[in-house]
């Protein structure tokens, strides 16, 4: 019996959402977007504390799959894009701090969810980059507005441009990243600072949280949508 691409647990009061596709990586299909999103909808405000993000097996996660986009047609591509929203859309607006835990491959639609998170801890062996311009597809999850939000535009758009992968300690350097840490120590440092969050007041958190939204705004959000309005394919291959 395969199991579920999406893994969910609750282990007193820190949720784990894993995509579980470790065999491609944890390349994203429309219904673990789903899947991930409805976990978020039905967490209560006192279910849990803190809500970890993560995936199964090397990788975090290495974006689409690309042999699944390709089979979409229009309607269906319109849908993944939206999947995608409404998951960032949860991760950013429910209460909870949500923390990406990232190992491995952390690219593109990856990057897009982890970017949506509230903070990214990651092990030395991680690697972030966004390969929309190398596979020949514009942006519609939003990472046109959130990757200069975090680490400007001029780096953001290097990285976007080129396509250029940078492993954590950069990462950090640039604040795309809370932190790195040895590949041993990810999970100690994940717990640690789910702990250290715990010890504070719920409502306090929920309260930065959502000021840190609100600072993003005006035109943060129009400007996701418009991405997201925007044509799919880029019909010249890059050279």
């Amino acid at each position: 019996m395969n199991e579920p691409e999406i893994l969910w647990q609750v282990n007193g009061r820190i949720a784990t959402l894993t995509l579980n596709r470790p065999a491609r990586r944890n390349a994203l299909v429309p219904d673990m977007l789903d899947m991930a999103a409805g976990h978020l909808a039905r967490l209560g405000r006192d279910d849990a504390a803190v809500v970890v993000i993560e995936g199964a097996g090397p990788s975090f996660c290495a974006g689409v799959d690309l042999n699944a986009a390709a089979s979409l047609d229009a309607a269906g591509r319109d849908r993944f894009t939206r999947s995608a929203h409404e998951l960032q859309r949860l991760i950013e607006t429910i209460p909870q701090p949500v923390i990406a835990k990232v190992r491995g491959h952390c690219l593109t639609g990856g990057l897009e969810i982890a970017i949506a998170c509230d903070l990214i801890v990651a092990a030395d062996d991680a690697r972030f980059g966004d390969t929309h311009a190398l596979v020949g597809f514009r942006p519609r999850w939003g990472m046109s507005q959130r990757l200069p939000y975090l680490i400007g535009p001029a780096r953001a758009r290097e990285m976007v441009y080129t396509g250029r992968q940078i492993d954590a300690a950069e990462a950090a350097r640039i604040g795309l990243i809370s932190r790195h840490v040895p590949a041993e120590q990810l999970d100690a440092a994940v717990g640690g600072m789910a702990e250290a969050i715990m010890k504070g007041n719920p409502d306090s958190i929920a309260a930065y949280k959502d000021l840190f939204r609100q600072a993003r705004e005006p035109g943060f959000s129009q400007g996701v949508a418009y991405e997201g309005a925007t044509e799919y394919a880029i019909r010249r291959p890059p050279t």
